[in-house]
């Protein structure tokens, strides 16, 4: 049941459902030497409220006014707090997303076909009309056409905004933005490790046989009738619980294993949430993976993985071993599945001789 979907994510958030849950200890991990301290946290991009809306939600990323969503889950630990109080930089993924700075030429080249081709070249426009209808509502003519521009990966991904807003989930009292306001009221500069054109340009790097399946994937709920909001909400629970409770191993399964891995585990659970048997589960599964062309399961974990975390990591990790050449100390403040696998950032900074050890 694994698609381009399920990634997405698992790498933003959590579903609403769980908005009385209280604070927990997600992971802080920290290196040290005589005089510099670096602290990692793995942060959730997306936290579960008690109400958000689309026009809310997507208004902060297109420049208009909006309002932060209300009765978001507390996930604040006082180890958390006092690390970023010490703190004389909060580095983050990219400071693009707080300056909201994009180039209208990187849209073109890397989200959009370039007239040449077209999504519905890929996937049926009927069964994209069905996806599109199935998570956001009857479809006009003229969005169907907008929607024809963009490349598979982007239409997936905004869809899975959709359904997270769906379910409650906000990113405008998301775990980064949180952080930034904090480090911004208490006057601790910002520093990026990346723009919005690099994770950009990792996205699209994802090759497009697997940006079609990974759409397509969804055009199966649509066929058989079944909403993926609950799948969405399942999903997210699992995660935001092992986020909360700073389990990166389980994290790092749920964002990473492959279908075999993920359907042994959890096969009972989804027969019980979709209200099928085992047989139909398979099918469904056998379904999706048909519409990958080319790569197996464990095949596109793998590129998964290296395009979106792992070259990533290793991007960074020029700039984390300047801050530890230096005196000071840092709150370091990336996705948590940057803190997951073989190429997770602790494991870099192993391989280095740095010691990383556990604040909670």
């Amino acid at each position: 049941m694994r698609s381009r979907l399920k990634r997405i994510l698992l790498a933003l958030g959590i579903l609403g459902g769980l908005a009385t849950s209280a604070a927990g200890e997600p992971a802080l991990l920290v290196a040290r030497d005589a005089d510099t301290t670096v602290y990692l946290f793995g942060t959730i991009h997306y936290v579960p409220c008690a109400a958000a809306d689309l026009e809310t939600e997507f208004g902060l990323r297109v420049g208009g006014e909006a309002t932060a969503a209300t009765g978001c889950a507390d996930w604040m630990s006082d180890a958390v707090q006092a690390a970023l109080g010490e703190a004389d930089e909060l580095w983050i993924e990219t400071l693009d997303v707080v300056d909201g700075v994009v180039d209208p030429a990187m849209v073109v080249e890397l989200m959009m076909f370039d007239g040449r081709e077209r999504l519905t070249d890929y996937v049926p426009e009927a069964e994209l009309r069905a996806i599109a209808e199935a998570i956001a509502g009857p479809l006009s003519e003229d969005a169907l056409a907008e929607l024809d521009t963009l490349k598979p990966w982007v239409v997936t991904s905004l869809f899975a905004e959709v359904l997270l807003v769906r379910g409650a989930a906000s990113a405008t009292a998301g775990v980064d933005l949180t952080l930034v306001q904090l480090a911004e009221e208490q006057g601790t500069p910002l520093r990026g490790f990346e723009t919005a054109e690099d994770q950009i340009r990792a996205q699209a790097s994802i090759p497009l046989e697997m940006q079609v399946g990974d759409l397509r994937s969804l055009g199966v709920f649509a066929r058989r009738g079944i909403d993926a909001a609950p799948i969405v909400m399942w999903m997210f629970g699992k995660i935001w619980a092992a986020w909360l409770e700073g389990d990166l191993e389980t994290a790092g399964f749920l964002a990473m294993a492959d279908d075999e891995a993920f359907l042994e585990r959890y096969a009972a659970e989804l027969e019980a949430l979709l209200g099928i048997g085992a047989a139909e589960l398979v099918a469904m599964t056998a379904e999706m993976n048909a519409g990958y062309v080319g790569l197996d399961p464990a095949q596109r974990a793998i590129v998964e993985y290296e395009a979106m975390i792992a070259q990533r990591n290793r991007n960074w990790m020029p700039a984390i071993r300047s801050m530890l050449n230096g005196p000071g100390t840092y709150f370091v403040a990336v996705g948590a599945a940057h803190l997951t696998g073989d190429a997770a950032i602790q494991a870099l900074l192993a391989a280095e001789g740095v010691t990383v050890e556990r604040v909670q």
